[in-house]
């Protein structure tokens, strides 16, 4: 793959992970092929409609979502990225959630992402005092 497809594979996933940062329900699906797959850790949604009810549950769940980008690597049609999801729950826990995605594609579009969430940190404020666990 090419420089510059190279560099049009990491747009498209740096535009995805900022549509799903905000409360945006439509964008992250025009980044994507009509039979996506995503896995979330053991789930597994297939198709447009279902992976738009993934993003209506994450952001159910974390109302305030951001993402730090560790690394990206493309090669040929398959990118593999190291993140760190950082969230605020409903409650208002804070939290962080590293992940490692890999991104399948097809003409450009995401095809399969397969997001393996590793163990998160939450934060409790108590008192005055910070719990994570």
């Amino acid at each position: 793959m090419s420089p510059s497809s190279d560099k049009n594979l990491k747009a498209t996933i740096f535009d995805f992970c900022q549509a799903l940062s905000r409360n945006d329900l439509k964008t992250p699906l025009k980044f994507c092929t009509g039979d996506i797959t995503l896995f979330w850790g053991p789930y597994e949604f297939i198709g447009r409609e279902r992976v738009k009810r993934w993003i209506v549950e994450l952001k159910e769940l974390f109302p305030i979502l951001a993402y730090k980008e560790q690394s990206l690597k493309i090669q040929g049609n398959i990118a593999r990225q190291k993140l760190i999801f950082t969230f605020t729950m409903a409650a208002g826990h804070e939290g962080w959630l590293p992940c490692t995605a890999v991104y399948e594609f097809d003409d450009g579009l995401i095809k399969r992402i397969n997001f393996q969430v590793s163990n998160g940190v939450l934060k409790f404020i108590r008192e005055g005092s910070n719990i994570y666990l």
